[in-house]
């Protein structure tokens, strides 16, 4: 079985439930797999890097490359304000084909919290313009053969995902592949964003989950909204 999106589950009851459980699908059961495979190519890669050099793994620093983990065309380091190269005392950790482009490692600093991941090491490249803010936490990563864009001015909440994947239902022409954020984004804490496109200035509040989902400019989202393939589910019960 499955746990739905948003749906809390606490006692046998709940597991009758049908609002709450879903059968697996051969679909959900074939990426379950998928997943399991890649991750554990990258515990071998990432320790690989490690016994190379441990530095290699800390901060700002490389991805697994393609003779461990087949997802990725070379072991690379983030382009951060126009430089690419590793910064090992960097608080967070940041890796693989990730771009922030105007932010400088200097201002990251400041404007990110602690526990930040943003990893380019399987779906590629997380591309952001620019951060004003990430809170506590929040993680940025894609899967295989899928990417990240973020606009200007993005202000990410604690305990966050942005996550790139195929978009299930994709409008006007959106490239599916491409997890597409605009200019001047507010993301409320606990929320995920997965597989979706969004337009400029648009506000997701907290607790929510947002999957294939086309979110139209000036879009404010109230807290704990499940969104799938653009269709209202209700909401977070957790």
């Amino acid at each position: 079985m499955q746990v739905l999106p948003g749906q809390l589950v606490q006692n046998q009851a709940d597991l009758s439930d049908p609002t709450k459980l879903a059968p697996l699908t051969s679909a959900l059961e074939a990426f379950e797999v998928a997943v399991f495979d890649v991750n554990h190519n990258f515990a071998l890669g990432y320790t690989s890097l490690y016994y190379i050099s441990s530095n290699s793994v800390r901060g700002i620093g490389f991805d697994p490359s393609d003779t461990i983990d087949p997802t990725n065309p070379g072991s690379v380091v983030p382009i951060i304000g126009g430089v690419q190269k590793p910064v090992p005392g960097f608080k967070d950790r940041l890796d693989g084909r990730l771009i922030i482009a105007k932010n400088t490692v200097a201002q990251l600093n400041r404007i990110f919290s602690n526990s930040v991941a943003m990893r380019g090491d399987e779906g590629y490249p997380i591309s952001i313009v620019s951060f004003l803010s990430v809170a506590s936490q929040s993680t940025f990563h894609s899967l295989d053969g899928t990417s990240v864009s973020v606009g200007e001015l993005a202000k990410i909440g604690a305990h966050c995902v942005v996550h790139g994947g195929v978009n299930k239902a994709p409008t006007n022409g959106v490239d599916p592949t491409v997890t597409q954020i605009g200019n001047n984004f507010t993301l409320g804490d606990y929320s995920v964003i997965y597989r979706s496109y969004i337009g400029d200035n648009v506000t997701v509040g907290q607790k929510c989950y947002i999957d294939s989902t086309t979110l139209p400019s000036g879009t404010v989202v109230p807290d704990r909204t499940i969104m799938v393939e653009g269709v209202n589910k209700g909401t977070i019960t957790w």
